[in-house]
């Protein structure tokens, strides 16, 4: 008896939380925003190399849906590539740092192209979300585009946008301590 009394609290309390977030979530469900792929370049995104490979072929495709970008527009406004003085060299070295210690999976690094690519782990579900940076020099410094996307369901509840403007505000405040 006491071994099924120890076993059935835990999963009666899984339980009881599962039900509580399906119930929050068909109660804010007019609010939820249906994407799940988010970019700061809406007509030239970001591309996955290497994490399209982690993927499987029943999870979301790698390819950001064009019919994405009016969506976002409307509701993500700010997302939005982001302007650095920093050399594209410099940008691409804390934009790595950054990336490590956010606790994502570095997958992969190309300098040369400035590209960086990694996996985010949620905290309390542990989906994995894909996030690729693109460097690309420009005449005063560089600029930087990013992309957060998931792997699993139609809407993220808005974790790629905050993912996004969390990573572009933590870079914006080391840049300006590095100019």
């Amino acid at each position: 008896m006491k071994i099924k009394r120890r076993v059935a609290i835990p999963i009666m309390s899984m339980l009881g939380l599962l039900l509580s977030l399906l119930i929050y979530l068909f109660a804010i469900r007019d609010r939820l925003i249906p994407i799940n792929d988010i970019s700061t370049d809406l007509q030239d995104p970001p591309t996955y190399h290497k994490v399209i490979s982690l993927r499987s072929r029943w999870q979301n495709s790698p390819l950001y849906p064009s019919e994405f970008a009016a969506i976002q527009k409307q509701a993500y406004a700010d997302i939005r590539p982001l302007q650095s003085a920093l050399s594209a060299e410099k940008s691409f070295a804390l934009a790595q740092h950054l990336i490590e210690q956010s606790g994502w999976i570095l997958v992969s690094s190309t300098p040369e192209e400035g590209m960086l690519e990694a996996t985010a782990i949620t905290p309390i579900l542990r989906f994995r979300d894909d996030v690729v940076i693109r460097i690309r020099p420009q005449p005063a410094g560089s600029l930087l585009d990013m992309r957060s996307s998931s792997r699993l369901g139609r809407s993220d509840l808005g974790v790629n946008a905050a993912r996004i403007r969390t990573f572009l505000h933590q870079f914006s405040q080391q840049a300006a301590k590095l100019q």
